[in-house]
């Protein structure tokens, strides 16, 4: 008799669930430079009048999520979405969400967490492959950006910025939150200057492994995504 009470409270549950109508769900990334198309190896002037040259440029994203007055009302599965600028296929995400679902923020971290580092090298987005895995004990690299000015002074006016770190007290994830009103398809600005204007390239140096100057030039970064 129990058997057959949570076999039929298992038929309820699943017919439910099936019974719910889906909607599809979008975001489309657009990378820009001072709202020109970004793309690499192309020289773009500065608002300090300098030229600046970006020759890679790619990051992850991941636990996207939908939140509506700070409770988490929906994740997105898998969660890890590697964003690259030589590869224009990754700047959409596409799933479907549950109709009538109230929200009025899109999370999203810029980063991979913890407890993905500690499981090793992965496969997919997270394959090593990818070119965004340091090593077991340092992890993934958050975000790259490598490229080109005249004012930085480093070797061949270079600048190296990858930014990682999951250790205390260097673990350089970021929360990106960005209020919304629900639609079927979101624009998420990219907008590069808004981070590189905060940087003095006569004073950073190559960032490439986890460490103070990572996690500040990483809060930096955050202010390049905006809603459109």
């Amino acid at each position: 008799m129990k058997l057959l009470i949570v076999f039929f409270f298992f038929l309820m549950t699943n017919a439910k669930l099936l019974s719910q109508k889906a909607e599809n769900f979008e975001i489309d990334f657009e990378p820009t430079f001072l709202s020109t198309q970004l793309h690499l190896n192309q020289y773009y002037k500065t608002n300090q009048d300098d030229s600046i040259q970006f020759t890679s440029f790619k990051f992850y994203i991941s636990n996207l999520a939908l939140v509506n007055e700070n409770e988490v009302v929906w994740k997105l599965n898998p969660g890890f979405y590697l964003i690259d600028l030589e590869d224009s296929n990754s700047f959409k995400i596409k799933s479907v969400i549950p109709e009538n679902m109230i929200y009025n923020q899109i999370t999203f971290d810029l980063g991979i967490d913890s407890l993905t580092n500690v499981s090793g090298a992965l496969g997919g987005a997270l394959d090593p492959t990818q070119g965004m895995y340091w090593t077991w004990q340092s992890g993934y690299i958050n975000l790259k950006l490598e490229g080109n000015c005249n004012q930085s002074l480093q070797s061949n006016n270079e600048f190296i910025f990858h930014l990682g770190g999951y250790q205390s007290p260097f673990n350089a994830i970021q929360k990106i939150s960005l209020q919304t009103k629900k639609q079927s398809t979101y624009q998420i600005g990219i907008e590069l200057n808004n981070w590189i204007s905060e940087v003095d390239f006569h004073q950073a140096k190559s960032i490439m492994s986890p460490r103070k100057e990572a996690i500040e030039m990483a809060v930096k970064a955050t202010k390049m995504f905006v809603l459109k």
